[in-house]
């Protein structure tokens, strides 16, 4: 069942939480500036894993490798990108994160990347749209990326209706199925 699902990836949250190696963000809190430190968020069976540098990044998705490689959790190539804002527009980084590799060393372990391998996470450019927890986005953070693949999916959705019309229930499913 969902619920399982989102119970069983709790050790993987927690390890990220308390060995990952995230993104540092201030935040304003009743008036008191603070830093926080994103490893990850996670939304039933998406996950986004963050890094405040390419090897933070490779650290994190190493303890998301060694949890689906202890687990049988299978994780999903096709729909992996590495989004970073370091690069200038249209470049695309010289190394990009792999899930292959070994962990060592328990839970504050180290993880060793294998060079090449069928695992490694295509980068996306900048202006290039990526869909995170349900919404489309680029590293540019440009919003028009967003409407352009949106307009996009309902056109080719529209198409392929072939002048059909639903009830507006049917309707309203299959436009939040297609978004």
């Amino acid at each position: 069942s969902p619920t399982k699902f989102v119970y069983s990836q709790d050790p993987l949250v927690r390890w990220l939480s308390k060995h990952g190696k995230g993104y540092k963000v201030k935040i304003v809190y009743e008036g008191v500036e603070r830093t926080a430190t994103v490893v990850s968020l996670h939304f039933c069976d998406d996950m986004n894993i963050y890094g405040g540098s390419l090897s933070d990044l490779q650290h994190n998705l190493g303890i998301v490798s060694a949890f689906s490689k202890k687990t049988g959790l299978k994780l999903n190539g096709m729909k992996s990108a590495f989004m970073t804002t370091e690069c200038e527009e249209g470049e695309e980084p010289a190394h990009c994160p792999t899930l292959d590799g070994e962990w060592h060393g328990g839970l504050n372990g180290y993880f060793v990347p294998n060079e090449g391998g069928e695992n490694i996470i295509q980068a996306k450019g900048w202006d290039e749209a990526v869909r995170t927890l349900g919404v489309y986005r680029a590293a540019s953070g440009c919003l028009q990326t967003q409407e352009t693949v949106l307009a996009d999916k309902i056109e080719s959705f529209m198409e392929s209706m072939g002048g059909k019309e639903l009830p507006i229930h049917m309707a309203r499913t299959v436009f939040n199925t297609v978004l």
